[in-house]
């Protein structure tokens, strides 16, 4: 695992009480994954944070959490007058000339609690989430005991949670097609502050909302016991969305259609309740 050095440029605002003598705490949040949090003024020389006054340092990292869209602020809101009103971030990276993302704060946005205070890039970050195709996938669902020679009819349902699987989504590099290793919590916060807005209008705002499927089978008799399993079509949207300089692949299911069922040895250690008439 390779290292990174990012650079910071931070801008207090030119008013009264703007700076802060308190210790300013900061987390990255990237595409390939979110930093440890860091004690900026342990890296900055003199009095940082002072009204006007633009400071800088550079922070090594273990590794390479790409392309920064948040950043995540707390104070510990230390000594007199502890308020701070910040302009700017200005993040860069070391072996990286091109690369520069800005992050704005608001006007009037005053750090003055120790809360967690969390900010988009605001210039410099690329998202886009292009419309979607549709996929298909085979899933099985409940089982069914069937008496011999007796023919029935059963209405049976199964439901879909409309929403992103994090464990299912690939990450890989835009430009040369390589696989990353992204840890779970990086990818849910990408898409918990990134792309569920935008997706939730391509899904007709259902994200994270359960679809029932009812339907009803007859299944004829046969001169012996069966026990069935149920097959489905899962219906999926397929997604690419493209975060900085890489790309997060994803499927969200949409709908189930029944396919019909499949059977399967009969090992019950006690009789399922039968289909019904």
């Amino acid at each position: 695992m390779m290292s990174t050095t990012y650079k910071f440029t931070i801008h207090t605002v030119d008013q009264a009480n703007a700076g802060t003598d308190s210790n300013i705490f900061l987390k990255l949040y990237g595409d390939r994954g979110i930093s440890p949090e860091v004690r900026l003024n342990k890296y900055i020389s003199g009095n940082a944070f002072e009204r006007n006054k633009t400071d800088t340092c550079s922070i090594e990292y273990d590794k390479d959490y790409g392309e920064i869209y948040m950043i995540e602020v707390r104070s510990d809101m230390q000594y007199a007058a502890p308020d701070w009103l910040c302009d700017y971030f200005k993040i860069e990276k070391k072996d990286d000339p091109d690369y520069s993302i800005t992050v704005q704060f608001p006007s009037g946005y005053w750090i003055n609690n120790k809360e967690n205070h969390r900010m988009n890039a605001t210039s410099g970050y690329d998202f886009d989430l292009p419309t979607h195709t549709t996929e298909y996938r085979r899933v099985y669902g409940g089982f069914h005991y069937i008496p011999p020679n007796i023919k029935f009819v059963k209405t049976i349902k199964t439901s879909v949670l409309v929403d992103v699987d994090y464990n299912r989504v690939d990450v890989f590099e835009t430009s040369t097609q390589t696989s990353l290793e992204v840890e779970y919590q990086a990818i849910k916060a990408a898409f918990d502050f990134q792309i569920n807005t935008s997706l939730n209008e391509q899904v007709d705002n259902k994200l994270q909302q359960v679809e029932e499927i009812i339907t009803e089978v007859t299944i004829d008799g046969a001169q012996t016991e069966r026990t069935l399993q149920e097959i489905w079509n899962e219906s999926e949207y397929n997604f690419t969305a493209k975060l900085g300089s890489d790309t997060y692949s994803f499927t969200i299911p949409y709908t189930r259609t029944f396919a019909g069922f499949k059977e399967v040895p009969t090992m019950w250690t006690e009789v399922l309740e039968p289909l019904e008439n």
